[in-house]
């Protein structure tokens, strides 16, 4: 691999490994919590936080940069990355809340049918399940997903194109 030096490797390494480190945090707990490797232990959410975090690193490299042009163009291509993942991660939680909200409530009147009405129980079930919240939930989610599938390695190629500190 051209470009690809040990400088690089350890920039990379320091830089994106620790603004992954919430993503990574909440993926190992969850594998102990669940005993298992699956792709419910990811939080797109917390990818999204993670990403936003990188932004913000490169953004202090790039701002190190002598070239007036180039640091104003790069830093305004970051900038966009930190505002697309606050946005990602707070669109994400702001609907998981919605959700256990819904969650909640759909319990306790759960719990009232069961006494009075238990065939509408599953109507009831197949309404959550529907629910279009869930449905932009994982758009929100595959967002996060494909900006971090794009983000990393291009933000490799600036540093390795642009020699980032």
């Amino acid at each position: 691999m051209v470009g690809l030096n040990s400088e690089t490797v350890s920039w990379s390494l320091k830089n994106i490994l620790i603004s992954l480190l919430p993503f990574i945090v909440g993926a190992t707990l969850r594998i102990f919590y669940f005993g298992e490797f699956s792709f419910k232990i990811f939080s797109p959410s917390e990818l999204a936080f993670s990403m936003a975090i990188l932004f913000i690193i490169v953004f202090q490299s790039v701002s190190l940069i002598d070239d007036s042009n180039l640091k104003l163009s790069l830093s305004v291509l970051v900038q966009i990355g930190i505002f697309i993942s606050l946005a990602l991660f707070a669109c994400s939680l702001i609907l998981k809340i919605h959700l256990e909200t819904e969650l909640i409530t759909q319990f306790n009147s759960f719990e009232e049918l069961s006494k009075t009405n238990p065939e509408r129980i599953c109507e009831l079930i197949q309404e959550r399940n529907s629910d279009s919240f869930h449905a932009i939930l994982n758009r929100v989610n595959w967002g996060s997903i494909i900006i971090a599938t794009i983000s990393i390695p291009t933000i490799i190629g600036m540093k390795i194109k642009y020699k980032l500190n």
